[in-house]
């Protein structure tokens, strides 16, 4: 639009309708990663720990840079069509089923060209053979972290890919600082050598979208206990909600969920326990999600800082063993027992004083006979992300050093994975249930008893 709210230029796109797609006919693999959450916080917090310098690249049309597999034929858009005739797609189009899947080899192809692999374990996190440079690929969207000694080494390299995909480049020696990735705000302070990421941008949209509906709270839940209790109590509801209701229960859902997953660590629990309401939402089922949005609008400055001195884990007086070479990777988790068949539990795992991973949730396959059980399955399910981050980071060549600290307030769970063999008490308990033993008895976890 012009200034003087005129159509200045009109721009369009020609898109496939991948719906109209047969399976073995039209395509056939579709699948493609995209770079998950804890693997973004992974990029983030060795950028922070190593005081790299930032890069962001953007892929201009990235899917139609890729060549097609099959033979695909388009209708010809209307007021440009031909007669009798179609189009023979040479590129993939936006809307195609199998075009991420091909812009995800074509890019890949394009980042082995210049030196970069990515390990199994987290395919689009690439690092340099021999250089220190690390790249996380979203979509077309890339965030890259150099070292200030490589700078001309970098820029050769960005040129190369720059041959093989057409990027948006503001120039041959110029870069652009890391400041927006993944719908995330990144703030670096140099001096503390830390990166801030948030989501204000989100937020504000949310205080637009949901004007009028929201109170700013202090907390995701009633700040009091009555109403803490209140919310767990929550049942669902026994009929189904009007269509009115669900959708904005749905819409609701979501707005939190993107919060919850990036940088709202404290909103796990809050976001799960709604999450568990979809199907018969009912009218305080969503005035709890508006209160959750209210939360999210009240600290839209709240995120999640990497990097800097290194924090004694909270319960501690002093650092554990292996953390200062491990980059302050460790893990703590906690289970309630007693208030429901399933009760809930979480962990988080920590990493250069940020929360790289975290997760509350009900159990679901466990049902826990004692306090010790409940502890036992949660610090289960810590392990998983406990092996999860030190297998990303031995991929992107940032070991862990030895085993990692997983703490916990149970005395009895500690009993139980460090001693040898079973006894009463355990050897009912669940084969998934022990999986954080047997991290122990092969020195991948080391548990650590704090205070409630």
């Amino acid at each position: 639009l012009a200034q003087d709210g005129s159509v200045e230029r009109v721009k369009t796109r020609l898109v496939g309708c991948g719906y109209s797609q047969i399976a073995g006919r039209d395509f056939h693999d579709v699948y493609a990663h995209t770079l998950p959450g804890p693997c973004f916080r992974m990029l983030v917090s060795i950028i922070a720990d190593e005081d790299l310098e930032t890069d962001q690249i953007d892929a201009v049309k990235a899917f139609t840079q890729a060549p097609l597999d099959v033979a695909l034929y388009a209708w010809m858009p209307e007021g440009f069509s031909i007669p009798g005739y179609c189009l023979l797609l040479l590129k993939a189009l936006e809307g195609i089923k199998q075009g991420a899947m091909l812009w995800f080899k074509k890019n890949k192809w394009a980042w082995n060209q210049c030196g970069l692999f990515a390990d199994l374990a987290e395919p689009n996190l690439y690092t340099h053979e021999t250089l220190s440079i690390i790249a996380g690929v979203f979509a077309d969207d890339v965030g890259v972290g150099f070292h200030h000694s490589i700078r001309k080494e970098y820029l050769a390299l960005r040129a190369k890919y720059s041959e093989l995909i057409k990027i948006d480049a503001p120039g041959p020696d110029v870069v652009r600082a890391l400041s927006l990735f993944t719908g995330c705000e990144l703030t670096r302070n140099r001096q503390a050598h830390t990166i801030k990421v948030t989501q204000r941008t989100y937020c504000g949209k949310l205080k637009e979208r949901y004007a009028g509906k929201y109170t700013l709270n202090d907390l995701p839940y009633g700040a009091s206990k009555s109403k803490r209790d209140a919310f767990e109590a929550m049942e669902a509801g026994k009929e189904e909600a009007s269509s009115e209701t669900k959708e904005a229960y749905l819409n609701a859902l979501g707005s939190i969920g993107w919060k919850a997953i990036m940088t709202g660590p404290e909103l796990a629990f809050t976001y799960s326990s709604l999450c568990s309401f979809t199907s018969c939402p009912t009218t305080g089922h969503l005035a709890a999600a508006y209160h959750a949005i209210g939360y999210i609008i009240n600290h839209e400055a709240m995120g999640i800082t990497f990097g800097g001195k290194l924090r004694v884990p909270l319960g501690l007086r002093e650092m554990p063993a292996y953390f200062m070479e491990s980059r302050g990777v460790y893990a703590a988790a906690d289970s309630s027992w007693g208030k429901a068949a399933r009760p809930y539990g979480g962990h988080a795992v920590m990493g250069s004083n940020g929360a790289l991973v975290w997760k509350a949730s009900a159990f679901k396959t466990v049902v826990p006979d004692s306090t010790a059980e409940a502890e036992t399955a949660e610090a289960s399910r810590a392990t998983k992300s406990v092996l999860f981050v030190r297998t990303v980071k031995t991929g992107v060549r940032r070991g862990v050093v030895g085993p990692t600290l997983l703490l916990g307030d149970n005395s009895a769970m500690m009993d139980i994975v460090k001693k040898d063999g079973t006894t009463a008490k355990t050897r009912y308990f669940e084969r998934a249930t022990m999986l954080v033993k047997y991290a122990v008895m092969r020195l991948l976890v080391v548990t650590g008893l704090v205070p409630t």
